[in-house]
């Protein structure tokens, strides 16, 4: 992913997710197509907690949009979840992960950050990772 490419998949994903209940894990008809299946009358798309537990089930789409719920939400009770999706084969994935861990916050994301900025192959991921980790020491160890 380039630089660029970045904030317009955040907001093409941001609109995608819109109909997206975060809180309760359901989505509408709407934000139920972003993984490219189409859902019957009577089948339901899984939630988002059911996408980062099997993220390599679904495309990276999917996975995106459910980072983004949670990102949206600042769910740290998906804490686990993030932490396994960070080491994800996919650059968009993890750069979503790390958006994620900075919105949740508290020591255990901040030292997946930390790792993040040191270690990830992805330029990208690097930097993220690493304005994270400023910011939340700015902050006092808050990341937002």
């Amino acid at each position: 992913m380039k630089r660029g490419a970045a904030p317009i998949a955040l907001a093409a994903l941001l609109a995608a997710v819109t109909a997206c209940d975060g809180a309760a894990g359901r989505r509408s008809g709407t934000a139920a197509d972003i993984d490219g299946d189409e859902w019957g009358e009577n089948e339901t798309p899984p939630t988002r907690d059911e996408v980062l537990a099997a993220p390599s089930q679904h495309d990276a789409d999917a996975v995106a949009a459910a980072l983004v719920a949670v990102t949206s939400d600042a769910d740290a009770a998906a804490l686990p979840r993030v932490l396994a999706v960070a080491g994800d084969d996919r650059e968009e994935v993890r750069w979503h992960a790390v958006l994620a861990l900075r919105a949740i916050g508290g020591e255990r994301a901040q030292a997946a950050l930390a790792r993040l900025a040191a270690s990830d192959p992805s330029e990208l991921v690097r930097d993220e990772a690493a304005a994270g980790t400023i910011d939340a020491a700015r902050q006092g160890g808050r990341t937002r």
